[in-house]
């Protein structure tokens, strides 16, 4: 970095630490040593920088350069309200969300010192997925404002085991009334996956010929997990025998 200091009309630019001398002055003359141009992502303070030459050099000036902090924050959207993301910087200063939004953490980082994001905690009632972009790099002279964490629902499964269904036959099963899936024999079955939190219904759309076919832990709300416990049992119908007798003496 550089500095520009100035005592009273006189200016130079120093470019490293050390000790910095003005040109002479006169016993009895004043001097006010000032910063000009404080370094890029930097603020310098004087001490001593005032007063009035008295028969010797003066020595004592002290100019103390500290680095500036600045905030690391960005966007936060498609988190479900009420939901609660926790993301942390550089592993320790935590920051939980509950709602899309801007945010920014408490704790600024220096000036060229690293800064890392990541999610510790996903949302979990119900299941997302957040992904961080633009988490990472070095802090330059200005806020970070352009960190992005999207959010999407996690997505599972609802299925579960056919028992009984007679050879040869098939049946049609819809899940919410529009997912449709047509088995032909005994044995498992799974829908394409849902959001989670999602409700779901399991019914039969078209029973086999000759058999009745019955649902049984058809409905539900997906919970962070698969759905595999729903039973379809299918049983053969029956009929009467019967006719019509006359002419009995």
């Amino acid at each position: 970095g550089s500095i520009v200091i100035s005592n009273i009309t006189t200016q130079q630019t120093i470019l490293a630490d050390g000790a910095f001398t003005f040109p002479s002055q006169n016993d009895g003359a004043s001097y006010l040593v000032a910063v000009d141009v404080h370094p890029t992502g930097q603020t310098c303070s004087v001490t001593n920088g005032a007063g009035v030459i008295s028969g010797a050099d003066v020595t004592g000036v002290q100019i103390d350069c500290v680095d500036n902090q600045y905030v690391v924050g960005g966007v936060v959207s498609g988190l479900v309200p009420g939901d609660t993301l926790v993301l942390e910087n550089n592993g320790q200063d935590e920051l939980t969300l509950t709602a899309d939004g801007i945010f920014s953490f408490a704790q600024p980082v220096d000036y060229q010192g690293a800064y890392s994001v990541t999610v510790k905690s996903q949302p979990a009632s119900p299941s997302e997925s957040c992904t961080v972009t633009n988490g990472i790099g070095v802090m330059g002279a200005g806020d970070v404002s352009n960190v992005s964490v999207t959010c999407a629902l996690n997505t599972f499964s609802v299925g579960g085991d056919l028992t009984g269904l007679a050879a040869g036959e098939s049946i049609v099963l819809l899940l919410n009334g529009a997912q449709q899936t047509t088995l032909n024999a005994d044995g498992s079955f799974q829908f394409l996956p849902l959001a989670d939190a999602t409700p779901y219904t399991v019914t039969v759309a078209q029973q086999p010929t000759g058999q009745t076919c019955t649902v049984s832990n058809g409905s539900g709300t997906l919970a962070g997990s698969n759905v595999s416990n729903v039973t379809v049992a299918c049983a053969a119908n029956s009929y009467l025998v019967g006719g019509h007798l006359s002419g009995l003496a």
